[in-house]
């Protein structure tokens, strides 16, 4: 019984000493988190500009960005469509199983690709499935991890 005590004991000491750490850590992030707000985990460069001129030049940006043209986005839809006619020509000169990331790679989409370009491709695929026109098969090592899916086009 003597025993059971000390190991309660013992472990009410281990509890009370994680719950100080736990303490301790929240208010040292807090510091740590109002240091670098105000600057003052390195040392500032003066000729750096404020944040104040910074947030504006964003901002300038911005709204320079919303005044553009309509017809660069109409330039955009229409590369977007193009690469959505390629998905199905490249699957289609593959004739069999395309490795996912070569069929994306065929129709231009890789790293650094437009947001837009792989939301276009994502949504054929989407409507290629819908149609039943996609087949998609998922490739795994020999221990059962997915490595990549391979795409077909199916006959429609």
């Amino acid at each position: 019984m003597r025993v059971l005590i000390d190991n309660l004991s013992a472990l009410d000491v281990q509890e009370q000493s994680v719950e100080q750490s736990l303490k301790q850590s929240t208010a040292q992030r807090e510091n740590i988190l109002r240091a670098a707000f105000a600057g003052e985990l390195v040392p500032q460069d003066p000729n750096d500009e404020p944040a104040s001129v910074l947030l504006e030049r964003i901002r300038a940006e911005r709204a320079e960005r919303a005044k553009q043209p309509k017809v660069r986005r109409i330039k955009q839809e229409k590369e977007i469509a193009a690469v959505v006619k390629k998905l199905i020509n490249v699957l289609e000169e593959a004739g069999d199983w395309v490795p996912a990331q070569e069929a994306f790679r065929r129709c231009g989409v890789a790293d650094g690709a437009l947001t837009e370009r792989i939301e276009a491709l994502y949504a054929e695929l989407r409507e290629l499935d819908k149609a039943d026109r996609l087949a998609v098969e998922v490739v795994t090592d020999a221990q059962g991890r997915k490595l990549h899916d391979k795409l077909k086009l199916l006959a429609g």
